[in-house]
């Protein structure tokens, strides 16, 4: 009997051993000359939310992971990983494949993080503890870096070896990614609420009293402002010289990056709580009634809306022909770029507050009880 339970344990450590050894070498073979593709908050520093990869509906379901708690908004892929924080200040890696366990980073206790990832370096923001920027070696699981920045709002962005974030006390910063040091920071005197950073090398951000900010990502220093009449609960997205927001008080806007002027107003019933998504043609965005609208990014006409019965808890993701995204009432919907016609939905386990993304083939998304779901298509 003694003889049989030493088998048991030999074979069992063996198993770990093994485990252990192929999650160390996954990430050994992750590198700055492996990483193809790499999709963080909005997809990328404009936030388009435009997937290069098409996914069509019917979609079935891979796997599922349970985490240690709800997610963030935001969840980072990079090329067959994905990387989330939890509400709880856990860090978890995911093989992207199979949704399997890859390493988990502690951070803190009961505190709200976010990630972004760059190169092998991934980067921990914090919302409301100490410190709140840090970066750890993706490989490894050591730290880099720390710094103290207040509470970190927004999704951080990176731009070469530049990270930009603001905070909820007003200030807008760029740090260098390698070494935490600071490059620049400027007092805005309003809590910030988003920022994107365009190709041409302009920094928009938005603030919760609802003032838009063009600054030179450089330096900082300020090249227009511009006073929107409500208040903003998120940043712009970007595109063809053109900013989009919405405000808390349901008033949709696009505004030129040249200098701030309003280029055309759209208003809704609804308050508009989260960052759209925007095409070469059109821009879609979703608000507290359930709908979300599909406007001409130069005359702001509707071209359709589509009606849910709760509220749109993520942004709208972009895939070839379809858009995601998810609400409240706990349904992932597919509908028609082209028309907005529903055309497929899925009912999680919890309300979706958490962006989808699509990676290799497959789209990912959370619900608030902590599960991720990864799917493909049926056929």
């Amino acid at each position: 009997m003694n003889r049989n339970k030493s088998i048991i344990v030999l074979v069992s450590l063996i198993f770990i051993a093994h485990v252990i050894s192929c999650q160390k070498s996954l990430l050994k073979d992750l590198s700055p000359s492996t990483i193809k593709d790499i999709w963080y908050y909005g997809g990328d520093t404009e936030h388009s939310g435009l997937s290069i990869e098409e996914i069509s509906p019917p979609l079935k379901l891979l796997w599922t992971y349970k985490a240690h708690s709800a997610l963030g908004q935001a969840i980072v892929a990079a090329d067959s990983f994905l990387v989330f924080g939890t509400k709880d200040g856990w860090l978890t890696i995911l093989a992207l494949n199979s949704g399997e366990k890859i390493r988990e980073i502690k951070i803190k206790k009961q505190i709200s993080i976010t990630s972004l990832f760059d190169k092998n370096r991934l980067f921990i923001a914090q919302r409301w503890n100490t410190p709140s920027l840090q970066s750890f070696d993706f490989k490894t699981g050591k730290k880099t870096w720390e710094k103290e920045k207040g509470s970190i709002m927004g999704e951080p962005l990176i731009d070469g070896n530049r990270l930009f974030a603001g905070n909820g006390e007003g200030h807008m910063f760029a740090l260098d990614s390698r070494t935490g040091e600071e490059i620049w920071e400027k007092n805005i005197k309003e809590p910030v609420s988003g920022y994107t950073l365009n190709p041409n090398g302009i920094l928009i951000v938005s603030t919760d009293g609802g003032t838009l900010y063009s600054l030179s990502p450089t330096n900082g220093e300020r090249i227009w402002e511009k006073e929107i009449s409500g208040s903003f609960e998120t940043g712009p997205v970007l595109t063809d010289g053109k900013a989009f927001i919405g405000t808390r008080e349901g008033d949709f806007y696009a505004i030129s990056m040249k200098d701030g002027s309003i280029l055309w107003q759209f208003s809704t019933q609804g308050g508009i709580y989260l960052p759209g998504a925007t095409d070469e043609t059109y821009v879609y965005f979703g608000t507290t009634q359930g709908i979300i609208y599909c406007l001409d990014i130069t005359t702001g006409k509707e071209k359709w809306h589509f009606e849910t019965d709760s509220v749109m808890g993520t942004s709208p993701l972009i895939s070839g022909r379809w858009i995601y995204f998810g609400t409240l009432d706990k349904i992932l919907y597919a509908i028609s770029r082209e028309t907005g016609q529903k055309q497929w939905q899925f009912e999680t386990r919890g309300r979706i507050k958490t962006s989808p993304l699509i990676q290799n083939g497959l789209l990912v998304v959370a619900s608030e009880d902590r599960y991720v779901y990864g799917f493909i298509e049926e056929n």
